[in-house]
């Protein structure tokens, strides 16, 4: 696609591009600010595109600012003004209509796949002085900066999403890469901004790339909520009734927990805790997005997830949060996890006792969350409980076609409930 220029403008960029692949930090610096503050103004989003491709007679932008944002030899300044016209030069690209968008859509492809290790290389850890650990790339902004490009490439592909999971290798785009770097180092970052950022990243990933998405759950589940517990070998988690309250111990100590102090949800900001709810609702989603029934893929490692990592720790705080917006991020979470189980009466494929057992014991455990968060001393709360709660109507967990409906799920698990209940109030 030829770009259409006045041969000023033209001439101006080619003077940009040549400024920026000398050594001079100083003549990068200029040059990166023109193309930022005064260039991307002038084109419109097709010649903004072009440019980010390039052509015979100019160079690609993005494989001159990925140079620059990837090298340490270049200033911090230089570096954070070439990820932020990265930056911008996407979005202007990302304004086009449709008759660019399939353009748009192979170009984030073939983006992704040259930026991608660049992300994974810039969150690295390398060791410092003292024996401590920091990202190869150390300034903060412009971690933050590396995280909302890859926001963008993927919210371009977004509206493609069905034809980008059938069609791509997603190991092609080495998004493991991209998992692994939010996980162990965007996600426990110092910087709470940064924190958010990577969130809305993964819960766009979530619709995007869900197939990614489910490879990497746990780790990404981690730093959101916090760390699994180990499952006893010789007892089942969740069945009261059979093993007695001893049983549960292990799920409940704080102990056990304490490796999850650090977690999001555990986050000194009412919105980062928020968000981090938010997060793991849309990661255990894509376990729900698929066209199957959703009996087949409730296996027992998505189970576990819930049992073992997801609920211990929403337990331990979610309900006590002082925030009423947490506590309403809960209730949704909640529902959409009961959105995921199978109501007993409506499961059609056979399950072994164990696995049936662990279900129903997630089953009461979500309806004594959900009691909670519609008894909440919020109102806002309690209406969010209810609205979400409605929307079960026509789900995996059964129909209801009126509150006294809905009131025969409590009612199946209430010798469960009170139990479960009685125990809390022990501890």
């Amino acid at each position: 696609m030829a770009m259409q220029l006045s041969s000023s403008l033209e001439d101006e960029i080619k003077e940009c591009i040549l400024d920026i692949s000398r050594s001079n930090n100083i003549s990068c610096r200029n040059a990166l600010k023109r193309l930022e503050q005064s260039i991307c103004a002038q084109l419109d989003e097709r010649n903004a595109l072009s440019l980010l491709k390039g052509n015979e007679d100019i160079e690609s932008l993005h494989e001159i600012l990925l140079a620059v944002i990837s090298s340490n030899n270049h200033s911090e300044t230089c570096r954070e003004r070439a990820s932020t016209c990265l930056k911008t030069f996407l979005e202007k690209a990302a304004t086009g209509n449709s008759l660019q968008e399939n353009l748009l859509n192979d170009y984030a492809l073939i983006l992704i796949r040259k930026y991608s290790p660049i992300f994974a290389k810039r969150f690295e850890s390398q060791s410092i002085n003292g024996g401590k650990y920091k990202p190869v790339e150390e300034v903060e902004e412009i971690r933050l900066l590396l995280v909302q490009i890859m926001a963008v490439l993927v919210r371009i592909l977004e509206e493609g999403k069905d034809a980008i999971e059938q069609e791509v290798d997603i190991a092609n785009l080495d998004l493991s890469s991209v998992c692994q770097s939010i996980s162990k180092s965007a996600l426990v970052d110092a910087y709470p901004e940064l924190k958010r950022e990577s969130c809305y990243l993964i819960k766009t990933m979530c619709i995007v790339f869900p197939r990614c998405i489910r490879m990497h759950a746990e780790t990404l589940l981690t730093p959101l909520i916090g760390t699994s517990i180990p499952r006893r070998r010789d007892d089942q988690i969740g069945d009261v009734h059979e093993h007695g309250f001893e049983s549960m111990e292990i799920q409940f100590s704080s102990q056990n927990l304490s490796t999850s102090t650090n977690s999001l949800l555990r986050h000194r900001h009412a919105k980062t805790r928020s968000l981090a709810l938010d997060t793991v609702a849309a990661i255990l989603s894509c376990d729900s997005s698929r066209s199957e029934q959703k009996e087949q893929h409730l296996n027992g490692g998505t189970v576990d997830r819930i049992i073992l990592q997801v609920l211990p720790n929403v337990e331990a705080v979610g309900p006590f949060d002082k925030s009423a917006s947490v506590r309403s991020a809960l209730a949704k979470l909640v529902c959409s996890l009961l959105a995921m189980i199978p109501h007993p009466q409506g499961r059609t494929l056979s399950c072994s006792v164990d696995f049936e057992r662990d279900v129903n014991g997630a089953l009461s455990r979500l309806l004594i969350l959900h009691l909670m968060c519609v008894s909440d001393e919020s109102p806002h709360v309690q209406e969010v409980a209810k609205q979400e709660f409605s929307k079960l109507t026509g789900s995996s967990i059964g129909k209801f076609d009126n509150a006294c409906d809905a009131l025969q799920l409590l009612q199946a698990f209430a010798s469960q409930i009170i139990e479960h209940l009685v125990y809390f109030i022990g501890q």
